[in-house]
Formats: structure tokens, sequence, C-alpha cells
């Protein structure tokens, strides 16, 4: 089952990666417009989707270099309607609460 699952968190990995890729540098105008570039991401969304309903936890945390509220409203926005279920997303920051902020650690995957 660990092979299993490090596939899953690769291509979770990939996927993420794929999606920030695409749409860096890109405004939610040109997104809309370029329909190649919303089926690539769409595409991408769908393969992190089903990776984390196999490993079936509730919990991603992933890291960019550029946080960007536009991506991850997006990702939020996938994530609950491939899960079928509510998603926090969490910045973690050395000001949270500390118990919060070891549980999201501890059980999160991270992309």
């Amino acid at each position: 089952m660990e092979d299993e699952l490090l596939k899953y968190l690769y291509d979770i990995r990939e996927a993420a990666s794929a999606i920030l890729r695409f749409v860096r540098g890109k405004t939610f105008d040109e997104y809309e417009q370029d329909e190649l570039l919303r089926s690539g991401v769409e595409r991408k969304f769908e393969i992190l989707g089903e990776a984390l309903n196999r490993i079936r936890k509730d919990d991603v945390v992933f890291q960019t270099d550029r946080p960007d509220l536009f991506i991850t409203a997006m990702l939020k926005q996938d994530l609950e309607a491939f899960l079928n279920h509510p998603v926090d997303v969490v910045r973690l920051r050395d000001t949270m609460n500390p118990r919060l902020k070891a549980r999201i650690e501890r059980e999160a995957i991270y992309v």
C-alpha cells in the first residue's frame, strides 16, 4: 500500500505543479478566453481529485513561492467539487494556533 500511496502523492504533486505552471502570469480573463488553457487546468484538477479520492485524505496543503488568491480559490472550488465535501484552505503561518498547525502538519497531504 505504501508504494501505491507514494504514486498518488506523486500524481498530486505533479498535477498541482502543472496547474501552477499553466496559469502563471495569466489573468482570469485570459484563463476564461483560452479553451486550451482551461482544458489543461481542468484535466490536471481531475487527476489531482482522483488521486485524493483514492487516498481518502481531507486536508491538502500546497506551497508556492507566490501566493495567489485566484489559484487558491480555484483549487478550493475544484477540490470541493471532486471530493463532494467542503475543503478548508489554510495558509500555514508561524503565528497560527500551535495545536491547529501541528494537526495540519501531521495529517495533511503536501503537494
